[in-house]
């Protein structure tokens, strides 16, 4: 089931824990373990969000100011 994210600031937050998980993850069972890379792909689909977000609402990062 996809979590239905109803703000930006929301989605950025479970992005970064989520990346901190999968960091921890990898520095505790390795790089290659079964937990860190289910949560290399839970932060894949938090970021492929991000991206749709960006995609379907124009977002404007400041970069072509």
């Amino acid at each position: 089931m996809v979590k239905r994210f109803d703000s930006y600031k929301y989605l950025i937050h479970e992005i970064e824990q989520k990346r901190e998980e999968m960091i921890l993850a990898a520095f505790c069972t390795g790089f290659t373990s079964c937990e860190t890379v289910k949560k290399s792909e839970e932060l894949d689909n938090l970021l492929n969000l991000h991206q749709q977000f960006a995609i379907n609402t124009n977002y404007d990062y400041g970069f072509n100011h």
